[in-house]
């Protein structure tokens, strides 16, 4: 079983831009048994910290903030009694995905990053005019963004492809179906491990 410093066992959510991660991540707050660990780019944003990535330091800087905010989670489970956390976006993805359509070499192997994650959720793009309308609620990207988030989801793909326990969350016609499906997916690896936990 992997495991984050600490003893908790990670679920991160994976899935290229407006895949719909952040949705199923958010449906996620009522389980006291879960700590969700927020996405960097999104506080940032939230302060109008966020500028483009066009200086390949910015992309390591937010996967060092992931790793932070992965490491102050793991404190909070252990001080609540919580099982599981639950990472919108993974480490990693920063170095070795998003920046430039290049990959950056991290120091750490990606068999080590990988290995901090008991399960991955890989969230699937939805289809073109899905994602048009709705964007993952955000204006400023365009209907051609679109190529550009299934090449991030496919570099995405390959990035994960060695991790032993990956769970998919296809498309649906309706989106409540696509988040509820991601969610009890969480929701058995928690009984999952709360089960081991009985049993040890």
């Amino acid at each position: 079983m992997f495991r984050r410093p600490g003893d908790i066992p990670t679920v991160g959510i994976v899935g290229g831009p407006g895949a719909g991660k952040s949705v199923i991540w958010e449906a996620l707050k009522a389980n006291s048994n879960i700590v969700l660990v927020p996405e960097a780019p999104t506080l940032l944003q939230a302060y109008g910290l966020w500028y483009p990535s066009a200086d390949p330091e910015f992309e390591i800087d937010v996967d060092d903030m992931r790793w932070i905010l992965e490491r102050q989670s793991a404190r909070a489970a252990r001080a609540k009694g919580a099982r599981l956390l639950v990472t919108d976006r993974i480490v990693g993805e920063g170095r070795m995905v998003y920046c430039h359509d290049q990959t950056i070499v991290s120091a750490t192997p990606v068999a080590e990053l990988l290995g901090s994650y008991f399960a991955l959720l890989v969230v699937d793009l939805p289809l073109a005019d899905v994602w048009s309308v709705n964007r993952h609620n955000n204006p400023t990207r365009t209907e051609s963004d679109y190529a550009k988030a299934r090449s991030v989801h496919a570099r995405l793909l390959d990035y994960v492809d060695s991790h032993p326990r990956k769970y998919f969350v296809n498309n649906y016609a309706d989106g409540a179906a696509k988040v509820a499906n991601g969610v009890r997916i969480i929701e058995q690896l928690l009984a999952e491990i709360e089960s081991s936990r009985l049993q040890s």
